[in-house]
């Protein structure tokens, strides 16, 4: 707000926790595209502490704010920085990865964003249905509206492309691993013989661990003892597993894995 007495710009921020803090524009630093605001005073917390809050203004679209804090009788030290970016809309075509996995794996890249790009899991909860881990992708597909899975892929995207130089390449990679080994798992076939396979390994066994304590049996039974929303809650967390894995150890599971696969269906166990 504008103090029209002191002729100046005052800053209040309200926070969660019960904070309540007041700032004041500090003129001499601040200059065109650049807002420095110095704490005047705090409410539930120790004034003797002093704070700023700096705002870069990059563009009309894009603003960096920097919250620097300084214990008493101590000099101000750098405490975050938050680059902000204006969201504008379809952004997966900026980015010619991100668009080639969109037409590949359209709705799974949701499933995929839930484990890998902050903020994706209150965007599933958003549009999916409750306990939304519970169905399979296609299942969801049919389920959703298909503006509503547009809108959610382009904010996923828009994510992945304001992350800096790095991360972001990291993040799609991610993503298309993620959709990958979830399209693996499906290849597998045969829920019952993926679920025995997994307690049998001993790189995801621990994923069913809880289930085999609870219903006392052995693990070559856990696979026709599970319902169907289990099995797909399977797929999900294995899918989580999988892509968290060194490429080494992933290579040793997927290869394990379709082993058991193949000689639980023989028969061989």
């Amino acid at each position: 707000s504008y103090d029209r007495e002191r002729k100046t710009l005052v800053l209040r921020q309200f926070h969660q926790e019960g904070f309540v803090n007041q700032y004041v524009l500090n003129a001499a630093e601040s200059k065109p595209g650049k807002l420095v605001f110095d704490s005047e005073r705090f409410e539930n917390f120790d004034n003797r502490w002093k704070a700023r809050e700096t705002y870069e203004i990059r563009s009309v679209d894009e603003f960096v704010e920097t919250f620097e804090l300084g214990e008493p009788g101590k000099k101000l030290e750098v405490y975050s920085r938050n680059h902000f970016k204006r969201y504008k809309g379809e952004r997966c075509a900026d980015n010619k990865t991100l668009s080639e996995l969109k037409q590949q794996y359209g709705l799974l890249i949701l499933c995929a964003a839930n484990d890998v790009v902050a903020g994706a899991d209150s965007v599933c909860t958003a549009i999916f249905p409750e306990f939304w881990q519970t169905d399979d992708p296609e299942t969801l597909r049919e389920r959703t509206p298909p503006e509503k899975v547009d809108a959610a892929l382009d904010w996923v995207c828009a994510s992945v492309l304001s992350l800096p130089t790095g991360p972001d390449t990291e993040a799609i990679k991610k993503l298309g691993a993620w959709c990958a080994l979830n399209r693996w798992i499906d290849s597998l076939e045969g829920p019952e013989a993926l679920a025995t396979a997994v307690a049998l390994v001993p790189a995801t066994a621990d994923l069913l661990a809880d289930q085999i304590a609870k219903r006392g049996i052995a693990k070559e039974d856990i696979g026709g003892s599970l319902a169907s929303t289990e099995h797909t809650e399977l797929r999900y967390a294995l899918t989580r597993r999988l892509v968290s894995m060194p490429e080494d150890e992933l290579t040793a599971t997927l290869l394990a894995l379709s082993d058991e696969v193949t000689r639980i269906k023989r028969g061989r166990r």
